[in-house]
């Protein structure tokens, strides 16, 4: 089969059901040695000069033609590609364990084997609702039953932070272990501006950060995650490879830190707030960490950590098919809300605690100082100061329609600020938004 939006060839392989990549040069030595073959037969002699790199190609460049199979792993089944068969899940719930199909199209394995009577007791206990809540978990469940699908439906990527040590990059482990390693990739937003990244991220379902920095969404390039979660079509280049390619921005994403993540929202705070999920590590960490808990945990567990992701999957299937997205309880919206309100902290900073004040003026680094005042007193992690000092005079302009002065005195010098607005005591009843 040939994808011409990815100039591949792909061969299918029965014995574990997948659809494989193969190279050109690897297409052209199998028909080579199968002409070779074919010319040693009784009066097919003179075959063997026909076995040219010319005509290798001419032969693959019929192939593209006649093998050509546009966008067939776009068109997304409810399976799950287990090591030992395809659970097909029904339209109302419930699945039916088949044998491989050449038909399924599939290129994504979980190298985990299925069974129906699989259990994850220490999973769930000691890594699970060790770290976070019930609803939480149910979310992470509901999450990591999409990620092993490989769909996302609902168009939002999860974050994990909060305490460090919570198990939170385990979890990201098991994760890959589950869906598959080879169908993850690294998420990298200082690369997504790169022409070629998007091709590094063919073929695969699953795109993580673990253990970013709290900086990790405020690249300038950030902004291209929500395409990568949000259906968009795009499109990218491949090294030595002639023309673009095109990927739909179907991929499963999970990030985590250990301090609060901060956006860069590029006046589109909507569209964030419509692909963000977050869970919140709170609770103690263990008091003796186990190493390589991971590696234990799937060895012993997998196929019943494969069992709970699949219920997940139902849950969340359901939520889908009810509202078309996650079913989140109030606690889990407000977090996105509180993200988003700190990473727009100099905003809600210009809003609270400056006021129109035609007598007063107001210096640039008394803003400052008063905007680092501001976020501590809600536990926000404040913005670097030259951040601050490049978003203040768009605000300043746009609630007060002050433009920067060079000339606002302070003990007889001049300094940078603004006139006509003044400092203001915060009003108590201003909404905390940690």
């Amino acid at each position: 089969m040939h994808e011409p939006d990815e100039g591949r060839f792909y061969r299918y392989v029965e014995e574990c059901g997948l659809w494989t990549a193969i190279t050109e040069e690897a297409l052209r030595e199998t028909i080579a040695a199968r002409l070779l073959d074919f010319s040693r037969e009784p009066g097919k002699e003179n075959f063997e000069e026909k076995n040219t790199r010319t005509n290798l190609d001419t032969i693959i460049a019929h192939l593209k033609g006649q093998a050509e199979k546009l966008g067939i792993f776009d068109k997304k089944k409810r399976i799950v590609h287990c090591a030992n068969g395809i659970l097909r899940l029904k339209d109302k719930g419930g699945e039916t364990f088949t044998g491989f199909s050449v038909n399924d199209y599939s290129r994504n394995q979980s190298p985990i084997a299925f069974d129906r009577e699989a259990e994850c007791p220490r999973f769930l206990k000691e890594l699970i609702k060790g770290g976070v809540g019930d609803e939480d978990a149910i979310l992470i469940q509901k999450w990591m039953g999409l990620a092993l699908l490989g769909d996302n439906a609902p168009q939002r990527f999860l974050i994990l932070d909060g305490q460090a040590g919570g198990g939170k990059s385990t979890l990201i482990r098991i994760i890959t272990e589950i869906v598959g390693s080879q169908n993850v990739y690294q998420l990298r937003t200082q690369h997504l501006g790169d022409r070629f990244e998007l091709f590094r991220y063919i073929g695969k379902t699953l795109l993580i950060g673990s253990d970013v920095s709290g900086r990790f969404l405020m690249h300038k390039y950030a902004h291209v995650i929500k395409s990568l979660v949000g259906g968009d079509p795009l499109s990218g280049e491949g090294k030595n490879k002639n023309g673009c390619f095109g990927v739909k921005g179907n991929f499963n994403i999970i990030i985590s830190c250990n301090t609060r993540l901060q956006v860069l929202l590029e006046d589109d705070i909507g569209a964030w707030k419509r692909r963000l999920l977050i869970v919140r590590y709170e609770k103690p960490p263990p008091k003796k960490p186990i190493p390589d808990f991971d590696v234990q945990l799937v060895e012993k567990e997998g196929s019943g950590i494969l069992n709970w992701a699949l219920e997940g999957l139902q849950k969340a299937l359901a939520d889908i098919d009810e509202s078309g997205n996650f079913r989140l309880s109030q606690e889990q919206e407000r977090r996105v809300d509180a993200l988003l309100a700190e990473s727009e902290s100099v905003r809600h900073f210009v809003d609270h605690c400056l006021i129109r004040d035609t007598n007063s003026d107001v210096t640039s680094d008394e803003a400052v100082q008063a905007y680092a005042e501001y976020c501590s007193d809600r536990a926000w992690n404040p913005l670097p100061i030259t951040v601050v000092q490049q978003q203040l005079p768009d605000l300043m302009l746009e609630f007060f329609r002050a433009a920067k002065s060079n000339s606002v005195k302070r003990d007889g010098k001049s300094q940078r600020g603004w006139r006509g607005v003044r400092l203001a005591d915060v009003p108590s009843e201003t909404l905390d938004l940690q």
